[in-house]
């Protein structure tokens, strides 16, 4: 499986890691040569093997992620990558712009990371409930079931079918927040 951080020398752009896309060498939008490599990306400084775990586990980060974020942009730029032990660095991209041209360059089977497990119980465990893994699929699998509901889920009228559950699942998931929310509402 090709690293999900292959397509951001292409989006930011960084030289150095595979290229995941299936873009041409012209769709990039500078000039190879002055690209920054994947190693020069800012990251906060880590610990010997457990890398910036540390930070997520202070509690101040946990209670108030988006907070420790902003501090991170602040120090270390729009983008910036986080070194975790045991898995890829997850590399932040917080510019509109930036994020749309990784998705331009993605090619038709994007990957998207995260999805795996959700792929892998829906065609494993619940496999009597699914018969494909639907929108958590990957690569071709993944494009020719969003090609079958994409017409009918981009109409007005479609989506309005749906508005009173969805409705219905923000009322409930808001009603829960609320009651377990403190004294100092966390």
């Amino acid at each position: 499986m090709k690293s999900v951080l292959a397509a951001y020398r292409v989006a930011l752009p960084l030289r150095g890691a595979p290229v995941r896309s299936q873009s041409t060498a012209a769709a990039i939008p500078i000039q190879y040569e002055e690209a920054k490599s994947y190693e020069e990306i800012p990251s906060p400084r880590g610990l010997p093997i457990i890398k910036n775990l540390w930070n997520f586990v202070k509690t101040e980060n946990q209670k108030n992620f988006s907070a420790y974020h902003k501090k991170l942009i602040k120090e270390l730029g729009s983008t910036y990558k986080i070194s975790m032990p045991m898995g890829p660095d997850l590399v932040f991209i917080n510019k509109p712009d930036d994020v749309r041209t990784l998705h331009s360059l993605d090619g038709a089977y994007p990957f998207s990371i995260g999805f795996e497990s959700f792929e892998k119980i829906r065609k494993g465990v619940l496999s009597d409930k699914y018969k494909t893994a639907g929108m958590m699929a990957q690569g071709k699998e993944w494009h020719e079931f969003r090609q079958l509901v994409q017409q009918d889920m981009m109409r007005p009228k479609s989506a309005m079918f749906y508005i009173d559950d969805i409705s219905g699942v923000v009322d409930e998931l808001l009603d829960r927040m609320v009651k377990s929310m403190n004294n100092q509402q966390e």
